[in-house]
C-alpha cells in the first residue's frame, strides 16, 4: 500500500507555519517506510565553534536555506507504532500510540541530538474527523524554552493506488 499526506502547523509563539509532505510505503501492515520533504521556516540548527585567542566560542545558527528531510523505517505492535531514521534531517525515533479505531494517534519524537543542548522533543496528537482530513495540536521542541510552541493545524492523508504501481514497475538501471 501507499499513502501520500500534507500536515501542515501553525507555531503561536512564533507566528509561523511548517509543513510535510510525506510519501509512505507500507508493504505489510505492520511494516512501512516514509519518505518526506519539510519546509521549516526557522530551518536546520547548526552548530559552529571558532577559536579566538585561543578561547572556543560556540555559536548556534539556523540554516534557512533549503527544505529538511525525512526518512524512517518503522514497525507496528498493535496500538503502538515505532520508527526511527531520520527526522527533519538528523537522527531520531518517534512512538506513536492509536486509540479509537485509529481515529486518534498521539505522538512523541525526538530528533536532533548534540551532547551540549537539548534534543529536538515533540508531542502531539491528531484526530481523524473526516475520512482524508485530520486536526493536530501539539507542543514542539519542547525542551528549548527560546524555540518552543504550541501549535496547531491539519493534515490531509489518502492512499493512492497509482502510485504504487509507478513504483512497482520502474525499471532498475543495471
Amino acid at each position: 500500500r501507499t499513502f501520500l499526506g500534507y500536515r501542515g502547523e501553525y507555531f503561536f509563539e512564533k507566528s509561523d507555519g511548517k509543513s510535510y509532505i510525506d510519501v509512505t510505503i507500507q508493504p505489510k501492515e505492520d511494516k512501512f517506510y516514509i519518505l518526506g520533504l519539510v519546509s521549516d521556516p526557522r530551518g536546520k540548527r547548526k552548530t559552529y565553534d571558532r577559536i579566538t585567542d585561543g578561547v572556543t566560542v560556540r555559536t548556534e545558527e539556523w540554516d534557512r536555506n533549503g527544505l529538511l528531510f525525512n526518512a524512517q523505517i518503522g514497525k507496528r505492535f498493535n496500538d503502538l507504532l515505532l520508527r526511527g531514521g531520520l527526522l527533519e534531517s538528523t537522527g531520531g525515533f518517534g512512538v506513536d500510540f492509536f486509540a479509537m479505531r485509529d481515529n486518534l494517534k498521539l505522538t512523541f519524537e525526538a530528533f536532533d541530538f548534540d551532547l551540549d543542548r537539548d534534543p529536538h522533543m515533540k508531542v502531539f496528537g491528531e484526530y481523524q474527523i473526516l475520512k482524508h482530513l485530520y486536526l493536530t495540536a501539539g507542543w514542539d521542541d519542547f525542551l528549548n524554552r527560546d524555540n518552543d510552541s504550541l501549535f496547531a493545524g491539519f493534515a490531509i492523508r489518502f492512499e493512492d493506488e497509482d502510485l504504487k504501481y509507478l513504483l512497482t514497475s520502474a525499471p532498475i538501471p543495471k
